[in-house]
């Protein structure tokens, strides 16, 4: 991407507090399963070389409201697991 470029993704993530909040046990069944669902990939924006990042929430959605592979996990695990939405807007210098 040329400097000045803009980057617009959205995608949603399982925030840190959300995970805390949940049994020991099932942190750890999540995180070797499916450790990809509590990345939101900030850090590696900046290490893409993107200096301007700007996160906006636009809401949460959660896997009783699902059918995916995660949302199968979170109920064989007998939890109702959050996910926070987001759209990023990154600007490469």
């Amino acid at each position: 991407m040329k400097p000045g470029g803009k980057l617009i993704t959205s995608t949603g993530f399982v925030n840190k507090e959300t995970l805390a909040e949940l049994p020991v046990e099932v942190q750890k069944v999540l995180l070797e399963k499916r450790p990809d669902v509590f990345e939101d990939l900030y850090e590696d924006t900046v290490l893409a070389g993107f200096s301007k990042i700007d996160s906006v929430i636009s809401g949460c959605w959660y896997t009783d409201d699902d059918e995916s592979t995660i949302a199968d996990l979170a109920r064989s695990l007998g939890i109702n697991l959050k996910f926070t939405s987001y759209t990023r807007y990154c600007v490469k210098e």
